[in-house]
């Protein structure tokens, strides 16, 4: 019980309305007024799809509304079922339906207060008939090491995909996955080196479309990193590695400084070596090589630097240099270089310098730099050293 005054907003009353019969005119009288208040509004624009066996329904999302229920009805439209309840969802596939049948269908809204009144009624007929999916186009695939990872473009009005697999692009396929609901799939436990063929279709509420154009993989271990070694010549530097397995052509990159970014100056090359020339006498040049192989690619090698020079009796640079950080201490190690006696260790807080040495005399390819703050950036050069001087 409230007064007529009382504002009942909070209660869900908006506002009221009353006028006197015929002209309008007159006194109202009120007492005891009683307001029923719907505990949250009903869904609107209610719309159903055939398909075949399927009827698709979709409608508006109702204020206040926590989840919803959908009611069906083959007899009357006052003789519903409920087929589905708690849907978060303003959407509903019913697969519990008979071609040939028409069906009426409502939905009500849940909320605090209760359930709403029933929306409006939407009817449908399935069909064997009804529109199915389209082919899925761009489908690709990814050899990885014993796995293919396919990914296709995305089919409207698809409610899930189905990917088989074969031997033989012309079939049969087998189903390997179905009811994907996202276009892309990883197939795993394959033999590397063989070849497989993989085809996908979309399944809507019409049933399943038809299959995609077939796509080949051959999946491919996966490959070790190249170690590069690399020997100084007059204007020109000779990048050598060990072959890969499975591996079937690389890329070799350059850069005149470790951080610099790293072109391609070849690619697809098949050997395990490779001359660059032009180069400019006492210049440094960093090299890192990548191997490939249909689908797949190593990581980049260790970076491998050196300077072209003529033979004038100092040593090579080392090479394959490594840092390991540990408490407020940085190991390193290298490669040994060819006529080396003794290297030096220099050391910035700047890739661009300046470096000071840090350790000379250094006759063993690894050094342990210690006391230092931990949380900063060091970069480290080292050189080696012969009776002629320095690299």
């Amino acid at each position: 019980d409230v007064p007529f005054q009382a504002d009942v907003a909070a209660d869900g009353v908006g506002r009221m309305f009353a006028r006197t019969p015929g002209t309008g005119k007159g006194t109202l009288f009120y007492d005891n007024v009683k307001l029923y208040v719907e505990p949250v509004s009903s869904p609107k624009g209610l719309r159903s799809e055939p398909g075949n066996g399927m009827v698709r329904l979709h409608w508006e999302e109702a204020d206040g509304a926590s989840t919803y229920n959908v009611k069906r009805s083959s007899q009357s439209e006052n003789d519903y079922e409920l087929i589905a309840s708690e849907l978060i969802k303003t959407t509903y596939i019913d697969e519990e339906v008979t071609n040939g049948t028409t069906y009426t269908y409502v939905v009500t809204a849940v909320g605090p207060l209760g359930e709403s009144g029933n929306s409006n009624t939407s009817s449908v007929t399935p069909s064997e008939d009804a529109v199915r999916p389209e082919v899925p186009e761009s489908l690709m695939a990814v050899a990885r090491n014993a796995q293919a990872e396919l990914t296709w473009e995305k089919v409207e009005a698809a409610n899930y995909y189905t990917v088989k697999r074969s031997l033989q692009a012309e079939g049969p396929y087998t189903t390997v996955a179905s009811r994907t609901s996202v276009p892309t799939f990883r197939d795993g436990g394959l033999d590397n080196g063989t070849t497989y063929y993989y085809v996908v279709s979309a399944t809507g509420i019409g049933g399943e479309g038809g299959d995609s154009a077939p796509v080949a993989v051959k999946p491919t271990m996966a490959l070790s990193t190249p170690k590069v070694t690399v020997e100084s010549l007059p204007e020109s530097v000779s990048i050598t590695w060990e072959a890969i397995e499975g591996a079937t052509t690389y890329v070799i990159k350059r850069a005149t400084s470790v951080t610099e970014t790293y072109e391609v100056i070849a690619d697809q090359d098949s050997g395990t070596s490779y001359l660059d020339t032009g180069l400019v006498n006492g210049k440094p040049y960093y090299y890192k090589v990548t191997a490939l192989a249909q689908g797949t690619r190593s990581l980049d090698s260790a970076a491998a630097g050196t300077r072209p020079a003529l033979d004038d009796g100092r040593p090579q640079p080392p090479s394959e240099i490594r840092a390991e950080p540990d408490e407020s201490t940085i190991s390193l190690a290298w490669q040994e270089a060819e006529g080396a006696e003794y290297y030096a260790v220099k050391r910035s807080e700047s890739p661009e310098g300046p470096f000071v040495t840090v350790a000379s005399s250094v006759d063993d390819t690894s050094f342990s730099d210690s006391q230092l703050i931990n949380g900063t950036a060091y970069y480290y050069v080292i050189t080696s050293f012969n009776e002629v001087g320095e690299s």
